[in-house]
């Protein structure tokens, strides 16, 4: 056996570089691009994921250049309440390119798809921005590559990328401010403040919490993370750490410094005014519908009469059996990985799932964790930056899975358990099982590298062959219709 495998050795290191190379990188992109691009020229609107939703939002910031709205008008009650909302800068910013396409058309259709193709863009950076954070942490070549294919062919987030959707921006500016936090972090640990670039992190954090109140959770898990690094050099040097920060921030140039200032103070009112003046003015940084308009009007927006109507029924007749936190959270896990691999039917909620994709992904899934609970210690020791991404990560998906916990015990079923809750820190999550299988994988024997190449190749044959947007192409469309001639462009 030893004998063979020596004798495929220039084989296998041959598969090996190309797995490395920048090319399956590029490839990836292509795919990637040329899929999505598929999905938005091609679906009809809307797709899931509440894209009429988010049109109509964006539709309404056209016609008004302040972003904080203070009263709305009866017309947008069926957007829920948009009085100091906490999710608007995606929708504010989308609607300076609408505004643009409403100049040369007034084809719902084009305006739509011209939308559509600015979230693929949007995507695409995300893509960037992962392979450069995915070099910070000093993955190997091939590996990076391969959980980059992964990322971007799991068919949630390519579905997700080709729409009209606030997450896009959420998974961008998340990876972002992670990108600045760890090259801050390293910075530190060399023995430099970099005053500038902690300015940029404070200021992009505070702004990405308008895009969407979820990257909060995210915003905490960074700040706990570099807090705890900047003590721990504080307190090495506690005499000089004073002038270090007056140093670094003269070090900046001058235009440079008024302009993170006047950021920061930006980000830093924007964050007040609408987090500070919800906690003040309802005792709730998220306050419900129902806190600010009248429960009539918030009857008319979609997602909350149902929760509403859920609640009411769950109070006249509360369930015989209710699950406990252990099923529960089996239950959401499981729910959450079958939407993370599946597509979800427009309007009508149905999910088709490959089953064969299905099977191969969750024996990956298993057999990771697995890895990742032998090779638990290595870890910790030996990849820091590792263990910070997965900290930040738990401490978003424990305040995903509180707030799907609590809707349970006040709906009396499970609501607003989705698969794309889950996309801002599934990359984090990727790197965390594939180091795991990495520590699992570095005993010095001749077949290893078979194991890895044969590893790579299932993963990159299962996401290109049964992901992206081979279920949605194959399944859904042709149910749910494609755009041609005969079609209307919206259901």
């Amino acid at each position: 056996m030893n004998g063979y495998i020596k004798s495929m050795q220039p084989k296998l290191d041959q598969a090996a570089k190309i797995i490395s190379s920048k090319w399956l990188f590029v490839i990836t992109l292509l795919i990637f691009t040329v899929e999505t691009s598929w999905l938005a020229l091609t679906t009809r609107f809307p797709m899931a994921f509440d894209e009429a939703y988010h049109l109509g939002i964006i539709q309404f910031y056209s016609h008004r250049l302040n972003p904080i709205i203070t009263s709305q008008p009866s017309s947008t009650y069926k957007f829920g309440a948009l009085v100091h909302g906490q999710s608007f800068l995606y929708h504010y910013l989308m609607s300076f390119p609408y505004r643009l396409i409403e100049v040369f058309t007034k084809s719902p259709e084009f305006q739509v798809i011209g939308l559509r193709l600015i979230n693929i863009a949007i995507a695409v950076a995300s893509l960037l921005v992962a392979r450069k954070l995915l070099r910070l942490i000093k993955l190997s070549n091939g590996l990076a590559n391969v959980v980059i294919l992964a990322f971007a062919l799991t068919p949630l987030f390519t579905a997700l990328s080709a729409q009209i959707n606030y997450d896009n921006l959420l998974v961008l500016v998340s990876l972002l401010c992670i990108y600045v936090s760890l090259t801050f972090v390293n910075n530190l640990r060399q023995g430099v403040i970099d005053v500038q670039r902690l300015l940029i992190l404070l200021s992009l954090c505070l702004f990405s919490s308008e895009v969407k109140f979820t990257f909060v959770p995210i915003f905490i898990g960074i700040t706990l993370v570099v807090g705890q690094q900047i003590i721990t050099y504080w307190r090495r040097h506690k005499k000089t750490f004073k002038a270090e920060l007056v140093a670094g921030f003269k070090h900046i140039p001058r235009l440079t410094q008024v302009g993170l200032v006047v950021a920061t103070i930006a980000g830093s009112a924007l964050f007040m005014d609408i987090y500070g003046y919800n906690i003040v003015q309802y005792h709730s940084p998220i306050p419900q519908c129902n806190q600010i308009l009248a429960v009539q009007d918030c009857q008319q927006y979609y997602s909350w009469d149902k929760g509403y109507i859920a609640k009411n029924y769950n109070k006249i007749h509360p369930p015989k059996s209710k699950m406990n936190i252990l099923q529960f959270t089996a239950y959401w896990l499981f729910f959450n990985l079958i939407e993370l691999v599946g597509e979800i039917m427009p309007l009508q909620g149905f999910y088709y799932i490959s089953p064969v994709f299905f099977l191969i992904t969750s024996l990956l899934t298993i057999a990771s964790v697995t890895c990742v609970i032998v090779n638990f210690k290595k870890i910790v020791k030996k990849n820091h930056v590792v263990v910070m991404l997965t900290f930040i990560s738990l401490v978003y998906l424990l305040f995903l899975w509180g707030r799907n916990y609590h809707d349970y015990l006040q709906f009396g079923q499970p609501e607003a358990i989705d698969g794309r809750y889950f996309v801002p820190v599934l990359l984090y999550l990727y790197v965390l099982l594939a180091s795991g299988l990495r520590y699992s994988l570095t005993i010095k024997r001749s077949y290893t590298l078979l194991i890895k190449l044969v590893l790579a190749l299932v993963v990159i044959f299962s996401f290109t062959y049964y992901g992206g947007y081979s279920q949605y192409a194959s399944q859904i469309s042709p149910v749910y219709g494609r755009l041609n001639p005969s079609n209307d462009f919206t259901l």
